[in-house]
């Protein structure tokens, strides 16, 4: 039986590292074998793994979902990399449905030279829209209002490559 006020520590020290997310990972890793744990300073932590390892796997799942709420909220740069990672992921997504649609729409392969100026094409008519987007709606850029703007063009996109030529036409401006 692991003590909880050991635990206890253990999650404070977890917490209050900036390498709180590989540290987590870790911790899992070592649940899954018999023996070991951490070396030097960080055997403090070793009561998170006896824990792991005693505990039903849903119990530490929601252990950890706390800490991550807390060491969200309580880490402004974790929140920042979290938040640029979704983006970025989003951005990626998108482009990558964009270059799928001019693909179709031109019953053709682009080659890699081809895909990253279209990319770039692609980027600056999407904000071209947006802009104009905003301005039919007040003209005040507000987060609502461009995430409208995405998920009406995510929308349309997904139109386009069920093949609606129409839609097509408006994400690729065409």
């Amino acid at each position: 039986m692991t003590d909880l006020l050991e635990v206890h520590k253990a999650v404070k020290m977890l917490l209050r590292r900036e390498d709180y997310a590989a540290l987590k990972r870790e911790i899992l890793t070592l649940a899954k074998t018999e023996h070991g744990g951490f070396q030097d300073d960080l055997f403090v932590l070793d009561p998170l793994v006896n824990l792991a390892r005693e505990e039903p796997v849903d119990r530490i799942d929601n252990l950890f979902k706390l800490c991550d709420d807390y060491h969200r909220r309580s880490n402004p740069d974790y929140r920042k990399t979290v938040y640029q990672r979704n983006y970025m992921a989003e951005r990626r997504h998108r482009l990558s449905q964009a270059v799928k649609l001019k693909q179709r729409t031109e019953n053709r392969l682009l080659n890699a030279e081809a895909r990253e100026e279209f990319r770039s094409e692609i980027q600056a008519w999407w904000m071209l829209l947006q802009d104009q987007w905003i301005e039919e709606r007040g003209g005040k850029r507000t987060p609502e209002l461009i995430r409208q703007f995405w998920e009406t063009l995510e929308s349309d996109m997904a139109d386009g490559l069920k093949g609606d030529r129409e839609a097509a036409r408006r994400v690729l401006g065409v």
